[in-house]
C-alpha cells in the first residue's frame, strides 16, 4: 500500500547533516531513516503519529484504564462533553490540545499521558509552548499540570492554529486581530493598484484583490466560530466598507448598501453563512462515527446557548434554505452550493 511504500522510501534515505555554529559549519555525519520536517511526505507522517495520541487516550479512556494513581486519586485523560460524548487529545502536526475537567486529576494524567507519548517518539515538549488554560470562573480549583516536572503557565487568551482562544469564550481578541490583519491587506492592495497600470481592469483586479486578500485574511475559518453577535460582525464589515469607500472615493456620508448595490458585492455577514452552510453539509456526509459529526449531533439534540447547531438554524432560517439534512445529504457538493449561492444572493439584497 501506499504507507508501506512511503516507509520504504524513508528506509533507504540518507542525510548528511551539519550545524551552523559561530565557527562555522560543523562536520557532516549520516543519519538514516529520518523524516525531514520539510519532506514531501514529512507533514503526514508527523500527523499521524501524533495522532495516535488521541487514538490511546479514547480507547483506554473508554474502557476505564488509568494512567496516573496519586493515592486514591485515578484520573482519564479524555473529556466528556455534555456527559456522553468522549473528547481526547486533538492534533494537527505537531502541536496537540487536550481537555480536562476542572479540580479533578484528570488534567495532571492529561499531562503525564502527553509527556510520555512525546518521549516515546524521541521529541521533547518545550515548557516555553506548553500551556495551560481554564475555561470559565474559579480557576483557582485547577490542579496544577506539569511538564517536565515544570508547572505549565496558566494563560487567559493564547493563539491556537491562527485562531485566538480566550478564557472567557469570547471573541474579542480574534476579531481584532482579524481587523487588523484585514486593514493591513487594504494598504498591501492599494499600493499594488496605484503602482501599476491596470487600465479598463483596474476594479476588476481591486475586486479580486478584495476576494482573496481582505476576505481571506479576515475570515479564515470563520465557519467554525463560535457566538459571534452583532456588533462584532460590523466591526468586520467595517474593514470591508473601509476598503469599498476608499476604492470608490465615498465619503462618510454614503450609506453603506450603496457600496453594495453598487459593486455587486456580498456583504461579510453574509459569506460567514455561506461558508459555515457548506462546512455544514461537510459535516453531514462524514462518516457517523467521526468524532465532528458526533459533536455536532450532540448539540442539535441538547442545545444551549451559543452552540454551532444553534446557529446553524438561525442561518438556514434566516436566506430561507427551505432544505433538511437529508436532503443535503443525498444532494451532490455543485447542486448544494448552487442553491446555496442563490439563497445567498437573494437574502443579502432584500
Amino acid at each position: 500500500g501506499v504507507s508501506s511504500a512511503a516507509s520504504d522510501v524513508y528506509k533507504r534515505q540518507k542525510c548528511d547533516i551539519s550545524i551552523k555554529s559561530p565557527f562555522g559549519l560543523t562536520e557532516r555525519k549520516s543519519v538514516n531513516e529520518i523524516i525531514m520536517q520539510g519532506g514531501i511526505f514529512g507533514g503526514l507522517q508527523a500527523s499521524l503519529q501524533i495522532d495516535l495520541l488521541g487514538k490511546d487516550c479514547l480507547e483506554n479512556g473508554k474502557n476505564g484504564t488509568n494512567y496516573f494513581k496519586n493515592g486514591d486519586n485515578y484520573g482519564k485523560p479524555i473529556y466528556l462533553y455534555k456527559e456522553s460524548l468522549h473528547i481526547p487529545p486533538v492534533s494537527y502536526i505537531d502541536d496537540v490540545a487536550g481537555f480536562s475537567e476542572c479540580a479533578t486529576t484528570d488534567s495532571l494524567v492529561l499531562s503525564v499521558k502527553t509527556e510520555e507519548f512525546i518521549k516515546s517518539k524521541k521529541l521533547a515538549l518545550s515548557e516555553e509552548k506548553c500551556y495551560t488554560m481554564h475555561i470559565g470562573k474559579n480557576n483557582d480549583k485547577c490542579l496544577k499540570a506539569k511538564i517536565n516536572n515544570k508547572v505549565i503557565e496558566n494563560v487567559t487568551e493564547e493563539k491556537y492554529l491562527g485562531q485566538y482562544v480566550s478564557s472567557d469564550g469570547s471573541n474579542e481578541k480574534n476579531i481584532d486581530y482579524r481587523c487588523d490583519k484585514g486593514n493591513g491587506a487594504i494598504h498591501q492592495i492599494f499600493a499594488i493598484l496605484n503602482e501599476i497600470s491596470l487600465g479598463r481592469h483596474f476594479f476588476e483586479m481591486a475586486f479580486l484583490f478584495r476576494e482573496t486578500n481582505i476576505i481571506n485574511s479576515t475570515l479564515s475559518s470563520a465557519e467554525s466560530w463560535y457566538g459571534v453577535n452583532e456588533n462584532q460582525i460590523e466591526i468586520l464589515e467595517n474593514v470591508d466598507l473601509s476598503f469599498l469607500r476608499q476604492l470608490l472615493n465615498g465619503n462618510m456620508n454614503t450609506p453603506k448598501v450603496a457600496f453594495y448595490l453598487e459593486t455587486g458585492r456580498i456583504p461579510l455577514r453574509y459569506i460567514i453563512i455561506s461558508r459555515r452552510l457548506n462546512y455544514w453539509r461537510h459535516i453531514l456526509h462524514l462518516d457517523k462515527n467521526a468524532l465532528v459529526q458526533k459533536f455536532y449531533n450532540i448539540q442539535k439534540n441538547s442545545p444551549v446557548k451559543n452552540d454551532w447547531a444553534l446557529q446553524i438554524k438561525t442561518d438556514i432560517e434566516e436566506i430561507g434554505l427551505n432544505l433538511c439534512e437529508e436532503e443535503v445529504k443525498k444532494m451532490s457538493k455543485w447542486k448544494f452550493k448552487k442553491i446555496l449561492k442563490d439563497k445567498i444572493k437573494a437574502a443579502s439584497l432584500n
